[in-house]
This record gives C-alpha cells, sequence and structure tokens, in this order.
C-alpha cells in the first residue's frame, strides 16, 4: 500500500445500510487504499458489524458521539494520506469510483479535490440522476 488514499466512513447508527456502503469500497476496482471507519457512538448494531470486518485495510475507531462534521474533522486530521475521499455510511460506491477519481487527480495536480455524480434511489427505484462539475479551486478563487 502506498498511502496515497484514505476512505473514511463516519458512522453513527448506520445500520442496516452501512454493510453495503462497506462492502461497495472494498469491492472497488482500486485497491490501493486505508479505510478508515469511525464509530460516533452508535447504539444500533455497528459496533457489533464493525468488530466482524477482516480486510487488512480497515482500521476502526470508536468514539463518543462528536458528530459528523466533528468526527470527519478529526479523522482527516489523523491522517497522513496525499488524498481523501468520503463515503456515508447509507451511500454505495460505484465500483471504478477510486479508480476514476484518482486517475484524475494523479493527472491533474492543479486540482484540489473532485466529487463526483450520484443517482439518488430508495430500495429498486431510481429517483434521479444528478451531475456534478468539476472545477479548479484556483478558477473558483480567482474570478
Amino acid at each position: 500500500m502506498d498511502n496515497a488514499l484514505t476512505v473514511i466512513i463516519p458512522v453513527y447508527n448506520g445500520m442496516p445500510y452501512l454493510k453495503e456502503a462497506v462492502e461497495s469500497i472494498l469491492r472497488q476496482t482500486y485497491t490501493d487504499f486505508r479505510l478508515l471507519i469511525v464509530d460516533d457512538g452508535s447504539t444500533d448494531a455497528s459496533a457489533e458489524y464493525l468488530a466482524s470486518l477482516t480486510d487488512p485495510r480497515i482500521e476502526i475507531r470508536h468514539q463518543s458521539n462528536m458528530g459528523e462534521a466533528e468526527t470527519c474533522n478529526r479523522a482527516v486530521a489523523s491522517v497522513d494520506s496525499e488524498f481523501v475521499a468520503f463515503l456515508h455510511q447509507d451511500d454505495i460506491a460505484m465500483p471504478d469510483r477510486l479508480q476514476k477519481q484518482m486517475d484524475f487527480m494523479n493527472s491533474h495536480p492543479e486540482y484540489s479535490f473532485v466529487s463526483s455524480n450520484l443517482v439518488r434511489f430508495s430500495g429498486a427505484r431510481d429517483f434521479g440522476f444528478y451531475a456534478f462539475y468539476r472545477q479548479s479551486l484556483d478558477r473558483v478563487y480567482s474570478d
């Protein structure tokens, strides 16, 4: 592992969706990452599920409830990766998400971040497709 990417999943009472979220990251075509899952004081079965994970790329931290923003800020401050990606506990990443994002960032050093498109869903029903547009932070702040 080259320590270029850490994926952070903040968790607070993430069941029943947490398992699918975690598995969507573990099934990525880009495999050279560390997965940091921070349990923010869950009171449901999240801690038990997290204890069952054995993939060596996973690090699990438990803390008292601080809220999602503070949890994410602390997690980012604690990693030394060049890149950080986030996934919410109830989201599913497409299998090539990390590969596409890392390819883009590695070939465009002038960019500070990328986002991605998303499809909203509930069960088997799609509610819509949302496209986000990449833009250099330099361009955003120089206008």
